[in-house]
């Protein structure tokens, strides 16, 4: 490939060509993602941010004698710093004017391949979160079996577990992974109070997300229009095509960043659920303080550039993924 002269011209429509390239890449990899089904994107406004979540204790009782009585609204509060993240490009002049330079080559990969993973980092953060287990605003392990309903209430109140231990998914059978899951639901829909314990939270399940080894099963038990049986529950098959739309969710989602090979697991799987009260905050945020942005600092004029040994180029932000309500997500942990 025949070298570049370094002249204003030449750069500026380098540099316009290479923000096409990644706006292109950038929307390439949004619309192949799954971590805004469990996470919601808010704005942070400074390095270490406060979050205050409002727990739901408003409801309704008999008045006696018509006498109206008031209640307390409570908040918990949960702290958490947003941390920088970024990686930077140099290349040297003569990787753009020696006749066998690959300086455009390589800077348009990078362009590429950075703008991608702008896009796809908080998807990476929240697949992290999910195999760490934090600590959540409750200061128990975000997958949990001893979660209190409400987090401000004494110690020995009602709980709920968002670790689900008893309804494998992978077990031995469809028809028994299929009761399994069922039983989940209920567990979920029924089990999970209201923090003052009078009533369910009406928690809607809304996506199964499940690793790549886990496909062919989630598939069968929210798709199959039949299910084979073992000999225990007759034997033969069962019409469950009803069953399936019952359900009311979305298409399970394949998640290859929860695989074990990536320190998750083949066999557990995640129900996601939202709050049909609230709607407010998911299972975890992703909080921004700068976004990401690729910036050029490389010069404009023919001057500079005649002095210049080298070109760079930077992307750099600001942000976090924190533990959110752990009533939003129930990992299923497998057999």
């Amino acid at each position: 490939m025949a070298g570049h002269q370094l002249t204003p011209e030449w750069t500026a429509g380098f540099e316009e060509d290479l923000q096409i390239i990644a706006e292109e890449a950038y929307a390439n990899m949004s619309s192949d993602l799954w971590w805004e089904l469990v996470a919601k994107r808010v704005e942070g406004d400074s390095k270490k941010q406060r979050m205050a979540w409002i727990v739901d204790t408003a409801s309704l009782e008999t008045l006696e004698d018509g006498e109206m009585t008031f209640e307390d609204m409570m908040a918990h509060q949960y702290e958490y710093e947003h941390l920088e993240a970024g990686k930077g490009l140099i290349l040297n002049r003569n990787e753009f004017t020696d006749k066998d330079a690959n300086g455009i080559d390589m800077a348009t990969a990078w362009n590429r391949q950075i703008a991608a993973w702008m896009a796809y980092w908080p998807q990476d953060a929240v697949a992290q979160a999910f195999i760490a287990n934090p600590t959540a605003y409750d200061g128990i392990s975000y997958f949990a079996n001893n979660h209190p309903c409400n987090p401000l209430a004494p110690a020995g109140g009602a709980t709920y577990s968002n670790l689900l231990t008893a309804f494998p998914l992978n077990a031995a059978t469809v028809d028994i992974a299929l009761d399994n899951l069922n039983a989940a639901l209920a567990y979920i829909r029924s089990e999970v109070r209201t923090p003052d314990g009078r009533a369910p939270r009406r928690l809607k399940p809304t996506h199964i997300l499940h690793p790549p080894a886990m496909s062919g099963r989630v598939q069968q038990l929210t798709s199959a229009q039949f299910i084979s049986q073992d000999a225990a529950s007759g034997g033969g098959s069962a019409d469950i095509s009803g069953m399936s739309h019952r359900k009311n969710m979305a298409e399970p989602v394949e998640c290859a960043e929860l695989a074990a090979v990536y320190g998750g697991s083949d066999a557990d799987c995640y129900i996601v659920c939202s709050d049909v009260v609230s709607g407010t905050l998911g299972g975890f945020i992703y909080s921004v303080l700068e976004d990401f942005e690729i910036i050029s600092h490389n010069p404009t004029t023919a001057a500079e550039l005649a002095l210049i040994n080298q070109l760079q180029w930077t992307t750099r932000g600001r942000n976090v993924v924190a533990p959110g309500h752990p009533f939003a997500i129930f990992k299923i942990v497998g057999s």
